[in-house]
């Protein structure tokens, strides 16, 4: 059986030092029994006496100091247990006592558990969003798509452009300069070449589809001035002789 002092000595160890000092198997059972003697020999005691008090105290001191080791135990046994739930290396369990190894076991299977449904239900929820962006985004650039190519059409309708039923060899199409203002998906030009276009890209399009760009201010046309030729002074009005 364990004494008074054996458990005063375990909790300052336990207050000094970091790790799980080493507890035997049987030690709460050692500590129930000394206060089962405490208890009966209180009882044998005569109540208000001298020796009752001194018991009492010794006791209720007991009972105290067992408290405050088993909490501080428990949190390093925790947190031992929910750092151990993603480690395949096995805690050293051989400071621990018999309850408390049960305990470590315990509470390491419900932080693993709780952890995989968790985790479960946010990576099922990722990969049902992931398809879902997918969709989102290929419909948006196949609307967009549309978009344009149907502008660059109704542009050519308006001005009375029937581009579909003229030859490709009678066909003068008009270029225009543009810079885009964002990014443009692929789309065909009525030049039957197919444009991408990412944010401030430099490119000539059909002057068709330049308009239907710049009429959604997606892009904005570029002027091109030619240089100015510089006089030859060979070719300045000669003097009179």
């Amino acid at each position: 059986m364990i004494s008074r002092r054996e458990i005063d000595d375990a909790v300052r160890e336990e207050k000094k030092s970091s790790k799980l000092p080493r507890l035997e198997d049987e030690f709460y059972q050692e500590a129930e029994r000394l206060i089962r003697n405490l208890k009966r020999e209180l009882e044998d005691s005569e109540r208000g006496g001298a020796k009752y008090k001194i018991i009492e105290r010794d006791l209720e001191n007991v009972k105290n100091q067992l408290e405050k080791l088993f909490e501080l135990r428990m949190w390093k046994i925790v947190r031992k247990a929910a750092l151990q739930t993603d480690d395949k290396t096995e805690f050293n369990l051989t400071n621990l006592t018999r309850e408390e190894k049960k305990l470590y076991h315990e509470i390491k299977n419900i932080i693993a558990s709780y952890r995989k449904r968790i985790f479960e239900r946010v990576y099922e929820k990722e990969a049902r969003s992931e398809p879902e962006k997918e969709e989102g985004n290929r419909e948006t650039r196949e609307e967009r798509r549309e978009i344009l190519i149907r502008e660059g059409r109704e542009s050519g309708e308006g001005k009375g452009e029937r581009r579909e039923e003229r030859s490709k060899e009678t066909q003068k199409i008009e270029y225009v300069v543009i810079r885009a203002m964002q990014e443009i998906p692929r789309f065909r030009g009525i030049d039957m070449r197919d444009y991408t276009l990412k944010r401030d890209d430099i490119a000539a399009l059909p002057n068709i589809n330049a308009n239907a760009l710049c009429k959604r201010k997606i892009a904005t046309k570029i002027e091109i001035k030619p240089k100015p030729t510089e006089q030859n002074p060979l070719l300045s009005d000669k003097k009179h002789l």
